[in-house]
């Protein structure tokens, strides 16, 4: 799971870099909850995210969309990312 962690921190640091979007993510590890919110273009107060995922990971393996459970692996995760490129 650490290494999930770190890979899609590091694409979303990659994102910001590129200035088409800016991402926003939190790692709650009390819950072990990543969150994700990305902005087309730069954020600015009241405007809504492009991409808004709140993710639980409890058994180290599948990702669980906080809103629906629907499970994703971080592959799928890291792949969506990299089209944001």
């Amino acid at each position: 799971m650490n290494e999930q962690i770190t890979a899609i921190a590091a694409l979303l640091l990659e994102i910001n870099g590129k200035e088409k979007y800016t991402a926003f993510f939190d790692f709650s590890g009390h819950v072990h909850t990543f969150s994700i919110r990305i902005y087309s273009g730069k954020w600015s107060q009241g405007k809504d995210p492009l991409f808004n995922l709140s993710l639980q990971n409890k058994d180290g393996q599948q990702w669980r969309n906080w809103d629906n459970a629907h499970a994703m692996s971080g592959d799928s995760i890291l792949s969506f990312l990299t089209t944001l490129l």
